[in-house]
């Protein structure tokens, strides 16, 4: 018999605002929900977490929300906020956004998807020079000013 079909949640396209902020500015931090299985998923949870100086955990678990994302048909997709939640501070941080997210110590989600290990996407950020544009590679530079933010999945 064929494997049943099943919806695949994928987070793409995550962004923050604003691009450059400067320490003490609030942070609004977005994503794009996407359905790239073959069937509609059940409403579940998103979460929006931050590693406050890339320690390499998430804790503590007070800088992480979870907010309701909607059932989504295959192929389309929900643009999702989390605005003002985050103060920028000094340092090197990394945040993660995922879909299909409802317990913080297993990585557990409340719908059986064609693809787990898909659900999350993780960002870098350092402290870098006024005007500094979004850095790409793995190392960042260790320099003073407004917060920039790496953009790919790659550790520093």
């Amino acid at each position: 018999a064929p494997p049943p079909s099943l919806p695949d949640l994928t987070v793409i396209n995550p962004t923050h605002d604003p691009v450059s902020p400067e320490v003490g500015q609030p942070m609004t931090f977005s994503a794009i929900f996407k359905n790239i299985g073959a069937v509609r998923s059940f409403a579940t949870f998103r979460r929006f977490r931050i590693d406050e100086g890339n320690s390499g955990t998430f804790a503590p678990a007070n800088i992480e929300w979870h907010t309701t994302l909607v059932g989504i048909n295959p192929g389309d997709s929900k643009t999702r906020s989390w605005a003002g939640i985050w103060t920028a501070i000094a340092g090197t941080h990394r945040y993660e956004i995922c879909a299909d997210r409802i317990d913080t110590t297993t990585d557990a989600g409340a719908i059986v998807e064609s693809e787990e290990g898909n659900n999350c996407t993780i960002r870098y950020h350092a402290n870098s020079p006024p005007n500094a544009s979004i850095i790409t590679s793995r190392s960042l530079p260790s320099l003073v000013g407004t917060t920039s933010w790496c953009n790919s999945s790659d550790t520093p």
